[in-house]
């Protein structure tokens, strides 16, 4: 996983030496014990008097995380008041070539998407100015201070995001580094608001590069990974999509 500062460690209840090799292969901390005595948590306590990681990250041997896992949950527990964080649990694999296209919520409705780019009447034009509902980590360099968020909306011109903090400076010139994509950009904070524990923001970005540029058209062609997706893609909503494809209906505000 994408992280610069992690231990792995197996915890092998079962005392089995090609798994010790295995660890020491990979490069991961091999640890086991004498017994088995009260199955999975003896074995977690066992482990965690053996740890002094400031961070836990608990996995079962069949999980399959991505490889942006912790860069997406670390920046929760900036809050003080979280402890702990769950996440969701999927158990049925989708087809990962589909899952990569952002294919894997519109299969189900596979004749409707087909009619429609068939008979030409969805042509997305690329415009600079288009936002997209991307939700990405994001970290906020603001003067001497940083803070931890996540983007509502992107495009390559600006940002919505939401910060994990409800303290926010008055910089306006600002800096976001993309952990993910491993790539930082300059902007112009334009307004910002609190609302409850949170506070949102809206950014323009500046001076932005060919490398930046670059990286941000891959985020927003290319990266389905991060796009929210609140439910699956049913007929209702593949019909809308089709009628709205077919007016052109484009968004009237291309600011932030």
């Amino acid at each position: 996983m994408d992280y610069p500062n992690k231990t792995v460690y197996i915890l092998d209840d079962t005392r089995r030496p090609h798994i010790k090799a295995i660890a020491e292969e990979l490069g991961c901390k091999y640890i086991t014990r004498r017994d088995n005595k009260h199955a999975k948590a003896g074995n977690l306590n066992n482990a965690l008097k053996q740890t002094n990681g400031e961070f836990i990250s608990i996995m079962d041997a069949d999980f399959v995380p991505f490889k942006n896992f912790l860069t997406r949950t670390v920046g929760f527990f900036q809050n003080s008041k979280i402890d702990l964080v769950q996440t969701p649990q999927y158990f049925y694999n989708p087809d990962y070539h589909a899952r990569n296209l952002g294919l894997d919520c519109i299969l189900p409705n596979l004749m409707l998407t087909t009619v429609s780019v068939l008979s030409s009447i969805d042509q997305p034009i690329r415009r600079i100015v288009d936002r997209f509902p991307l939700c990405t980590p994001v970290k906020v360099i603001s003067g001497d201070r940083s803070y931890w968020g996540f983007t509502n909306n992107l495009s390559e011109t600006g940002a919505k995001i939401t910060l994990t903090t409800d303290n926010l400076s008055g910089e306006n010139k600002i800096e976001l580094e993309f952990l993910e994509n491993q790539f930082s950009v300059k902007a112009e904070l334009l307004r910002g608001e609190i609302k409850g524990n949170y506070a949102n923001i809206a950014v323009s970005f500046s001076d932005v590069g060919l490398p930046e540029n670059r990286k941000l058209v891959e985020m927003l062609y290319c990266n389905f990974n991060t796009w929210k997706k609140p439910k699956k893609t049913g007929v209702i909503d593949s019909l809308l999509a089709v009628i709205s494809s077919a007016i052109r209906f484009r968004p009237i505000l291309n600011k932030y």
